[in-house]
């Protein structure tokens, strides 16, 4: 009975054991997992951030523009004046230009600036007389950690992470059609319309209007204004005279570019408003295709409209070669044809009609005068010019086995001794101490007044804050955050992502 009863008990030793042995093994292996996965987590998004904090900063500065009463704005100005009822809060530093950061997670910020000196009017470049007509601006993508929230976000040991700069045109595009007229044709000559197609000008207005020719052609009869053709002596059909801006300029502002042969573009789309659609090449349009709303179309091809395609169009049609319509089709506003044009109604009242409207060109054209952002984003290198925070302040202490990847920052009257190695990006604030075979991580920011005692290990992304002492091997999990005044006791081990209390009593272990 005896024997049975230690059997029993030897078991249940054994299973305990096992139970602990697992638990233990799991616990390890979840603070592994949870250090891994943070490791991940601010590797592969911290830069991206930086380019989209910029990114979202040229939003911000295209919103400002817009935003003004009299369009173009000749000077960048941000304001900034709580008092005023409502508050003005266009930026955080009027001084630098348009500043705004924002909580990420934690202590990790982000920040960006269009600063005043990098928003520059160059409309002369772009051949305009108007002051403000086009702009050029730089905005400045910053991810930093604070640790001290009372100091500069640039200055230690506050650590910027990454950075990016973005660069981009805003600009109005102009409207100035050839004439106040349903169709401009560089030869009129070439205009031929079915039945059921109409070209009407309205009252006192040409139907048709183009260049002075010898001898001057006659129009169809279903083109109706007064009068009917109108020759110019100065007829200025060229992009740069309607838009101010070459095809591919306008192509990079435009709302929609839109491949060559992409046939079917525009089936199931919504309907548009005073949006700019740009077609690179032939486009034609099928039945079921979905072409309604307020726009300017510009096409760089040949335009064709298939019988049945129902469009109905407010704005402005440009075509760079040759027009082909067929019914039904409504545009109410003009159109714009460097080539041939050919119009006709697809029977049983389906007709075909060109409409010159002055106020849908009106509006059309107050929509494009306000600003509008280019397609195409700069995204120049940061040059060494552009660091912030020097590597190595004024009065540092650095033993010469100290070893150092790129971007470490080391504050003034802080002293690193033999055998220590700093990972990359990593900053050590002014009046601290790493003593002998410390090793830090990548991406550590530690404050100011900091003790770190030999043979401790400060994994990646770890912040310290200000007046804190570490003693020795220790080992701090990647992502952890110790806080003002705390003392770490001699062999604790800090899991990852975990933040230690603060307070000068405090020993934690």
């Amino acid at each position: 009975m005896t024997g049975r009863t230690n059997e029993r008990g030897a078991v249940m030793v054994w299973a305990l054991i096992f139970v602990i042995v697992t638990a233990g093994m799991i616990v390890s292996h979840s603070a592994y997992m949870a250090s891994h996965r943070q490791t991940m987590d601010v590797q592969l998004k911290r830069k991206p951030l930086a380019s989209n904090f910029a990114r979202a900063g040229l939003t911000d500065a295209l919103a400002w523009f817009q935003s003004r009463a009299a369009q173009p704005v000749p000077a960048f100005s941000p304001v900034l004046d709580a008092a005023a009822n409502p508050p003005v809060i266009d930026t955080e530093d009027p001084s630098l230009g348009l500043v705004r950061s924002f909580e990420i997670r934690g202590n990790l910020w982000g920040r960006y600036e269009i600063r005043n000196s990098e928003a520059m009017d160059v409309s002369a470049k772009y051949g305009s007389t108007t002051a403000g007509a086009v702009w050029e601006l730089a905005a400045r993508g910053y991810i930093y950690r604070v640790v001290d929230p009372n100091l500069p976000f640039d200055q230690a040991p506050n650590r910027i992470v990454s950075t990016a700069r973005v660069e981009s045109t805003i600009r109005t595009m102009p409207l100035n059609l050839p004439a106040a007229a349903a169709v401009s044709m560089d030869n009129p000559a070439l205009l031929t319309m079915g039945l059921g197609a109409a070209i009407r000008g309205g009252s006192g207005l040409p139907a048709v209007a183009g260049p002075m020719l010898d001898p001057l052609p006659a129009v169809p009869v279903q083109a109706v204004g007064t009068p009917s053709l109108l020759s110019m002596a100065t007829f200025k059909p060229l992009p740069t005279d309607v838009f101010k801006m070459p095809l591919p300029q306008l192509r990079d502002m435009s709302d929609s570019a839109v491949a060559a042969n992409l046939r079917t573009w525009l089936s199931g789309r919504q309907r548009q408003q005073d949006t700019v659609v740009f077609h690179d090449g032939d486009l034609v349009v099928t039945p079921g295709a979905v072409l309604i709303g307020s726009m300017l179309l510009v096409v760089d091809g040949n335009f064709t409209v298939q019988a049945g395609s129902n469009v109905d169009l407010q704005g402005v049609v440009y075509v760079t070669g040759a027009t082909s319509i067929s019914g039904p089709f409504r545009l109410t506003g003009a159109l714009v044809a460097r080539g041939a044009v050919a119009i006709v109604g697809n029977g049983a009242g389906q007709d075909a009609v060109i409409q010159y409207d002055s106020a849908t060109v009106a509006k059309l054209t107050s929509a494009l005068n306000r600003y509008r952002a280019s397609r195409v984003l700069r995204e120049p290198e940061k040059t060494a010019s552009e660091e912030r925070v020097p590597p190595v302040a004024v009065g540092a202490t650095v033993h010469a086995t100290v070893s150092t990847e790129s971007g470490v920052t080391i504050g003034a009257g802080t002293v690193v001794d033999a055998e220590v190695k700093i990972g990359r990006n990593s900053v050590i604030g002014t009046g601290s101490r790493l003593h002998p075979s410390v090793i830090v991580g990548a991406d550590v920011a530690i404050g100011d007044s900091v003790q770190v005692d030999q043979h401790t290990e400060v994994q990646d992304m770890v912040t310290i804050e200000n007046n804190v002492s570490i003693g020795k091997r220790v080992v701090i999990g990647a992502g952890a955050r110790i806080r003002a005044g705390t003392v770490v006791a001699d062999g604790t081990v800090i899991r990852a992502g975990e933040i230690v209390p603060d307070g000068t009593v405090n020993t934690f272990k």
